[in-house]
């Protein structure tokens, strides 16, 4: 076997090993309905030692983390396959932003409220990841939004990313009102707001609808 072909495999199952502690951290938080879970259980739940868990995991904060990816590859791929055609560029990313908590079960929802009322896997959930933000950078692109300012399109990627997470912590700050409708108004209302520069020959009639 090659030296890549080696180095591709271990990689593989290190990766394998952080997602499936993840997995088990995430189902105890659902069954206990709090995150005031031990490292000890939560290995237990994985099948991995304790030892084995601070080698993947540095501490109990970044166990969250492979779940927080996977949500980002997810939308990295859901934005590489939306086409713009006549589509609404505020109505699009409402969709794409909601669309893993709309389309996944009632416990995904309730996973996010847990994880947002406690502060470290807060932090951890609102740390950047780059590769989405250039993905969103590139999706501006074929929306004409900045098309030749890179730095200015990449403000506003981030932006847009800040904007959403504001939108989901106040959904579950307030007991995710609302239901999905609820996030998916927030999202409109904070997107909406952003996108008045971008589009400035706006249909007035549809800025108020959203206003």
């Amino acid at each position: 076997m090659s030296s890549a072909r080696s180095s591709r495999l271990l990689e593989r199952r290190f990766e394998d090993v952080r997602l499936t502690v993840a997995l088990a951290a995430r189902d105890l938080f659902l069954e206990c309905r709090s995150t005031a879970v031990t490292v000890e259980s939560i290995a237990q739940r994985a099948e991995v030692s304790e030892r084995t868990f601070y080698r993947h995991f540095p501490s109990k904060a970044d166990l969250i983390s492979p779940l927080f990816e996977r949500s980002n590859r997810s939308l990295i791929c859901s934005l590489s396959e939306s086409d713009p055609g006549m589509c609404d560029i505020v109505d699009t990313l409402v969709e794409l932003f909601t669309r893993e908590v709309a389309a996944g079960p009632a416990q995904h929802a309730e996973l996010l409220e847990l994880l947002m009322a406690t502060p470290e896997y807060r932090l951890r959930w609102e740390s950047t990841d780059r590769n989405l933000i250039d993905a969103i950078s590139e999706w501006l692109v074929r929306w004409s939004v900045h098309p030749q300012e890179h730095f200015t399109r990449r403000v506003t990627a981030l932006t847009i990313m800040t904007a959403s997470r504001a939108s989901y912590m106040e959904w579950t700050d307030n007991g995710r009102s609302g239901g999905i409708n609820g996030l998916r108004a927030l999202h409109t209302k904070s997107f909406t707001a952003l996108a008045r520069p971008w589009l400035p020959e706006t249909d007035p009639t549809t800025e108020s609808k959203r206003s």
